[in-house]
């Protein structure tokens, strides 16, 4: 016997796989993922930006500017000192200092603020916290600028090399923050840097990175486990709707996880104690048959001791009950009639039926399909079809048949062109004892047993019997079996 581990392991390892495997990938590239480009750009970048209107940065972006008559925005921002000077730290004097040299202009001519800015539901607004400011004192005679000492203390600048007296070449070598800068051109206008302003951080393109690589690597690893999860969920669903309860039926294989065998087992004794059930009916049935036959026979021979004028009436109605015990006896036992199967050549049986029904029944045959071959019981085959030739031949006294092969199928239809019935009853004339005719005379309905015995005998082949109403009138029945 094939097994499996149970549905609750299968579905813990796959969850714990999808978690590992998410939490590895991500980790990898975090650690083995190249170091994004910084998302800033250098000062001879900026400088190049400013003179040019763009210039493309090592990071692959484009640095644009705006240039107009108007201040900077940035600019009227800036705090500014009681005289109306611009209040720099450092760094952003250091900035100012080194773009005005790259740009070759008067360092009153350009502007730096290197204020981080964000974009969130209250509009821009600087990211960090007040910083004790430095004054930067411009020199208008010259190009460079000189921060007094005092100013550099203030600020905090103790030790190491001051900001100005950096290398020239870090301009070209350090990638600053974004920064806002903005140059005063000899036309009076004002150009300025427009900050890049990317779709995605490259910190979020390598998240992005992982979780695309996380999913290109798990789905169709879990799309082959899911597979093998619910194909013998899959396998027991195709089995149980193929139950019947005939000596013929055969059992479920339990296999696959744990869950799924129980459920076969439990299948297999349903079925097996409904099938019981079933040969007790057809038990009970038959002896009770049996034990009528005597008094049935005491009376035929009473009968023949009475009076001409009564003996008629009785010798009819004996008759109809011993047609009504044996009905009910045939559907009693018409789960279980049709146990010896063999190919039969279903084309000749409805042939030979129509040749020898047609004067009986006035049934004539209509496009029968040759070398249609099924599975089946010749005289239970039989049985179906005259039972339903029977019932057209009561309501419309004249039906025709034909035998088609469809998609592994064979159909049977049976049409005639008596009243038809209601929707509403297509139905229920299955039932055992149901009659559209009310008045229960057997001269004009049957037991109401035809049609059940019909649908019963044709489940037991594995086929289905359905009834529709013809085009304009009259009822079509439909006999479908499966192909040998």
């Amino acid at each position: 016997m094939k097994t499996r581990p149970s549905i609750f392991w299968q579905v813990l390892s796959l969850s714990l796989f999808v978690l590992i495997t998410a939490l590895a990938i991500n980790t990898a590239v975090v650690l083995l993922a190249p170091q994004p480009r910084p998302a800033g750009y250098t000062l001879t970048e900026a400088a190049k930006a400013l003179k040019t209107g763009e210039t493309r940065l090592s990071n692959g972006r484009i640095l644009k500017t705006e240039t107009g008559s108007d201040l900077p925005g940035f600019i009227p921002e800036m705090r500014r000192d009681d005289k109306g000077e611009p209040i720099l730290r450092p760094y952003e004097v250091f900035l100012r200092e080194r773009l005005a040299r790259a740009l070759n202009v008067p360092l009153e001519d350009v502007w730096v603020d290197d204020r981080p800015q964000f974009y969130g539901p209250y509009g821009r607004r600087p990211s960090r916290p007040p910083t004790p400011p430095v004054i930067a004192h411009t020199n208008e005679a010259t190009t460079g600028t000189a921060q007094t000492s005092t100013s550099r203390q203030r600020s905090g600048v103790h030790s190491g090399a001051p900001l100005h007296t950096l290398p020239e070449n870090l301009k070209q070598q350090i990638t600053f923050p974004a920064f806002y800068a903005a140059w005063k051109m000899p036309d009076g206008q004002y150009r300025s840097l427009i900050r890049p302003k990317p779709w995605l951080e490259p910190w979020q393109i390598n998240l992005l990175l992982g979780f695309a690589l996380t999913a290109m690597i798990i789905t169709p690893v879990a799309w082959l486990l899911s597979q093998r999860l619910t194909r013998p969920i899959t396998t027991l669903a195709r089995g149980a709707a193929q139950i019947n309860f005939t000596a013929r039926a055969r059992p479920l294989t339990p296999e696959g996880p744990s869950e799924v065998r129980a459920a076969a087992e439990a299948l297999n004794a349903m079925q097996l104690r409904i099938r019981k059930q079933m040969e007790n009916r057809t038990a009970i049935i038959a002896a009770i048959a049996h034990d009528l036959k005597t008094p049935l026979a005491k009376l035929r021979l009473r009968v023949e001791t009475l009076p001409e004028a009564n003996r008629e009436s009785m010798v009819r109605d004996i008759a109809d009950m011993d047609s009504l015990i044996r009905s009910a006896l045939m559907f009693a036992s018409a789960g279980t009639a049709a146990q010896d199967f063999a190919r039969l050549d279903l084309s000749a049986l409805v042939q030979s039926l129509c040749d020898d029904l047609s004067e009986l029944y006035g049934v004539e045959a209509e496009t029968i399909e040759d070398g249609v071959t099924v599975s089946g019981n010749t005289e239970t085959l039989r049985r179906i079809l005259t039972n339903l030739i029977e019932n057209a031949c009561r309501y419309a006294g004249h039906s025709r048949l034909g035998l088609r092969s469809e998609n592994g199928r064979a159909i049977i239809r049976l049409t005639d062109q008596g009243p038809g019935i209601a929707p509403s009853e297509l139905e229920a004339v299955l039932e055992p004892f149901y009659r559209v005719e009310s008045s229960r005379n057997r001269d004009t309905g049957g037991a109401g047993l035809g049609l059940s015995i019909a649908q019963a005998l044709t489940e037991s082949h594995g086929g289905t019997l359905k009834l529709e109403n013809g085009k304009p009138t009259g009822l079509v029945a439909i006999v479908d079996l499966p192909l040998a």
